[in-house]
């Protein structure tokens, strides 16, 4: 009986465990996408101000550190076809159909 008691006490432990990795996993998630929004609202600006370049760069590091990101995989191949760079248009917007949501 002991045995089944030890058992099931590392059982839970081990659920409890992992419950609290998932929260601080999460956590972690929810704290880089206020990141990545805070650039996109920086990207924004550069595109409001005519600054595709500037803006260009950040969608490029917003897509490598968020890749199933789609809205900015298709921002940035907008930004690429202003830009006359349709090399990097195309395949950018061929990324985005690759995404699975």
């Amino acid at each position: 009986m002991s045995r089944l008691k030890s058992f099931y006490n590392v059982f839970f432990m081990l659920i409890t465990l992992n419950l609290i990795m998932t929260g601080l996993e999460a956590q972690e998630m929810e704290e880089d996408r206020s990141a990545i929004e805070e650039f996109i609202r920086k990207a924004e600006q550069h595109v409001e101000l005519n600054q595709l370049e500037q803006a260009i760069e950040i969608y490029e590091r917003i897509v490598i550190a968020a890749p199933d990101d789609a809205e900015s995989q298709l921002q940035l191949a907008t930004l690429y076809s202003r830009t006359n760079q349709h090399k990097k248009s195309i395949k950018t917007y061929s990324n985005v159909s690759l995404i699975k949501v």
